[in-house]
This record gives structure tokens, C-alpha cells and sequence, in this order.
């Protein structure tokens, strides 16, 4: 909990240096585009199907 204080705190402040977004989008498209969602949301479905059969 004091390491997520401490962080908002600094990027608040301006004193903890943050990514670009240039930097960021790799890192969010690996994670969170449609195609990466929507393949976890069907894994999912997989999951709760097979454990109902």
C-alpha cells in the first residue's frame, strides 16, 4: 500500500518520471485490444462450459 501512495504521490508531484504513451501503447495493446479480450472472454466461457458438462 505505501509503494501505491508513494507512486501516485510522485507522479502527482511530477517528481516520479512516467512513460510516453508511445511507450505505453505496446504494453496496452498486448493486454487490452479487442482481439486480446475477446480471446480471453471466450477461454472463459470455454472454462465455465466444460465444468458444467
Amino acid at each position: 500500500m505505501a509503494a501505491l501512495a508513494a507512486g501516485l504521490t510522485g507522479a502527482l508531484r511530477g517528481t516520479l518520471r512516467l512513460p510516453d504513451a508511445e511507450a505505453c501503447r505496446p504494453h496496452a495493446r498486448s493486454r487490452f485490444d479487442i482481439p486480446v479480450i475477446a480471446a480471453r472472454t471466450a477461454q472463459i466461457y470455454r472454462e465455465a462450459v466444460n465444468r458444467c458438462e
